[in-house]
């Protein structure tokens, strides 16, 4: 296993494109006895054309459902984008692709959990994730 240099790449911009929050307004935290989450993720990046190094457009989609028996009492759905650029040009880079995926999904959790307190439930935190088996899908690799 070869080790990885401290600063491998760094995030260039890093920006939430889309942050939907839809509740079921006939439902008030008081009416519901056990919450069910249901969330789904996924990733996607496109490689930059660039000479002198790699750099990944990287789009995170997060998608969280909370259910009550059969009722819908919200659902979240958002994605965030960042760009990221690495030092050297190298193939073994988009294994590195999980790591700036574990930063983005960081910048989500108190979102999500501001939010969700605000709309009048308690905060829903997301718990962490390892991403160390996550695949970040590489739509234009060659």
């Amino acid at each position: 296993m070869s080790k990885i240099k401290q600063g491998a790449f760094q995030i260039s911009s890093i920006e939430i494109k889309k942050f939907n929050f839809e509740q079921n307004p006939e439902i008030k935290e008081s009416d519901i006895d056990k919450f069910e989450f249901n969330k789904t993720m996924g990733a996607i990046a496109q490689k930059k054309d660039d000479k002198e190094k790699d750099k990944f457009l990287i789009q995170l989609d997060l998608n969280i459902k909370a259910n009550s028996s059969d009722k819908n009492i919200y659902k979240i759905s958002t994605s965030i984008l960042s760009l990221i650029q690495f030092e050297v040009k190298d193939e073994q880079n988009k294994f590195l692709l999980n790591n700036a995926v574990a930063i983005m999904f960081s910048y989500l959790r108190p979102i999500i959990a501001q939010i969700t307190m605000l709309s009048g439930f308690s905060p829903y935190h997301l718990q962490p994730v390892s991403f160390e088996e996550f695949e970040v899908k590489i739509i234009n690799d060659k």
